[in-house]
C-alpha cells in the first residue's frame, strides 16, 4: 500500500510542476 502512496505522490507533484517525464515516456 505505501508503494501505492508513492506513486500518487509524485503523479501529483509531477502534475503540479507541470513536467510528466512518466506520460513523456509514455508517448
Amino acid at each position: 500500500m505505501t508503494g501505492n502512496r508513492g506513486r500518487h505522490v509524485l503523479a501529483r507533484v509531477f502534475e503540479c510542476l507541470g513536467t510528466s517525464p512518466l506520460l513523456q515516456r509514455r508517448d
